[in-house]
């Protein structure tokens, strides 16, 4: 397993180039990208970077940024286009983190997670997202095949 880091900056599409340029073996890839996804530089390229990153055979998992009170805090419309691509996309309290991202390492749909997890969904009033409860989680799903993203819910 390699680790690549890059930090210092929100130039996602340029962190996503170096990573690409290390990939050998798409379809044996796990692509796991910490973010906000609030793109300093050309979003346009990010997202079309991603897109082809996914499409190379990249398992592509996009992990959101949590502020220091615990609710996320990212740029939804790029964390929308990632998770329509079928990239796990989410943020989640850490209690939740081992299990959620074991399944989204396994490729396994995050919404048959929440479902075993005994996570209720409910669409929310712009249909964007499904806001999720439970006793010990704060999660929702993104609009995506397979993304999940945190949600400050009491």
């Amino acid at each position: 397993m390699t680790f690549w880091r890059t930090t210092g900056g929100t130039d996602i599409n340029s962190a996503l180039a170096y990573c690409e340029k290390q990939i050998e073996i798409p379809t044996k890839t796990h692509l796991v990208l910490i973010t906000n996804l609030y793109e300093g530089g050309d979003a346009n390229s990010m997202l079309a970077r991603a897109a082809a990153i996914k499409q190379s055979g990249v398992n592509l998992i996009v992990l959101l940024a949590l502020s220091d009170s615990g609710n996320p805090t990212y740029e939804s419309k790029h964390a929308g286009a990632i998770a329509s691509l079928g990239c796990p996309v989410f943020a989640c309290t850490p209690d939740q983190f081992p299990s959620m991202m074991a399944s989204a390492l396994s490729g396994k749909d995050l919404r048959s997670w929440a479902a075993e997890e005994d996570i209720a969904l409910v669409r929310d009033l712009e249909g964007e997202r499904l806001l999720a409860s439970s006793s010990n989680a704060r999660l929702s799903l993104l609009s995506g095949t397979s993304g999940l993203e945190g949600e400050g819910l009491p």
